[in-house]
């Protein structure tokens, strides 16, 4: 038995779009505190402060862009669910096959504060895959470790099914694969 899930092409460029608009209102905040003719106080520590905010947003921008040519360009973008485990292949960070002695507890989660729906996979070991990804990877791998408990996170918007179904479906092929 095995589930093939695509990823949600809409969401990511949504996402993009979001931050390409922010990073153009946070660039223009700069640009305007620089040609300011009257330097409020604090000056430095503002321009300093959305400089840094600039950067980071660009830098989402960026990955977000890579990650939306990938699942355009990528044919097996998505989710692929079989009796060997699962191979989350959703975004340019998450590429790695699960297998199923691996996994400990699948589990559906929503923020109280802006109510997004993920799943998180708990494994037996975060660190075995982490091995072969390169620093920029392990980095975001290991904030998500460090908030979440594990490194996956599989989030309702970036998949084209039913976030409570696939936890059930994961976790009845994780019990006859046992």
């Amino acid at each position: 038995m095995s589930l093939k899930i695509k990823a949600n092409k809409k969401t990511q460029l949504f996402s993009l779009a979001f931050a390409v608009v922010l990073c153009i209102i946070v660039f223009f905040v700069i640009i305007k505190l620089i040609n300011a003719e009257e330097k409020v106080s604090n000056y430095y520590f503002y321009l300093s402060g959305f400089i840094v905010l600039f950067i980071y947003i660009f830098v989402l921008a960026i990955v977000g862009f890579i990650n939306l040519l990938k699942s355009i360009f990528n044919k097996d973008a998505g989710l692929f669910i079989d009796e060997s485990g699962i191979f989350n292949n959703l975004g340019i960070i998450n590429t790695y096959k699960l297998q199923w002695k691996d996994i400990v507890k699948v589990e559906v989660v929503q923020t109280k504060k802006y109510n997004i729906r993920f799943m998180l996979i708990k494994l037996v070991d975060n660190n075995k895959y982490l091995e072969r990804k390169n620093f920029i990877q392990k980095y975001f791998l290991n904030k998500r470790i460090k908030r979440k408990g594990t490194p996956v996170a599989i989030y309702e918007i970036a998949i084209t099914y039913n976030l409570d179904e696939l936890a059930k479906f994961i976790s009845s092929v994780r019990s006859r694969t046992l």
